[in-house]
């Protein structure tokens, strides 16, 4: 569980209003066979890029470790893993580039009982959300979220999942 899905399972125990997705993410070549087997104990339908629980789809972020070393110190950061393919423009690339935080957050992961499935959730939520959410989770702690579409009413904005 990660981003948004993550955010409303620590914050409120639900989904947050107006979400119209899930999130699960889980590290390639390490956790992958390990992620789908799990899915489908909990009785979710899963292939490479998105899962099926009842009438909510998720999408799967991917991350890849790798080594990195600063001040003779080595530690291994998970990046955001993103296709060449995607039509992402490049601010939303540049974006996920960003996206790199200490394995250590998340493994060995914690778990919690969300809707009724067990699943596993960072170590450090609180650390990976004030790192996800800077504005409106960690340095002020303003209780919206970070992703505008998810508090602006559908009738507000022109997206798609509304």
């Amino acid at each position: 569980m990660v981003s948004g899905t993550l955010l409303g399972a620590h914050r409120t125990g639900d989904i947050l209003p107006h979400d119209h997705d899930a999130d699960i993410s889980f590290i390639l070549r390490t956790q992958s066979l390990n992620a789908y087997s799990e899915l489908t104990r909990s009785g979710i339908k899963a292939n490479g890029l998105m899962a099926i629980f009842g009438n909510v789809t998720a999408d799967f972020v991917r991350w890849v470790p790798a080594n990195r070393t600063t001040s003779g110190k080595t530690e291994v950061m998970l990046h955001k893993f993103y296709p060449a393919s995607s039509r992402d423009n490049f601010i939303l690339k540049y974006h996920h580039t960003l996206e790199t935080f200490p394995q250590s957050w998340v493994v060995p992961p914690a778990r919690i009982n969300f809707h009724g499935v067990d699943v596993s959730i960072p170590n450090s939520p609180e650390r990976l959300l004030a790192f996800r959410y800077p504005y409106t989770y960690g340095l002020f702690g303003f209780q919206v979220p970070y992703k505008w579409k998810c508090w602006v009413p559908c009738l507000l904005r022109a997206s798609n999942g509304c």
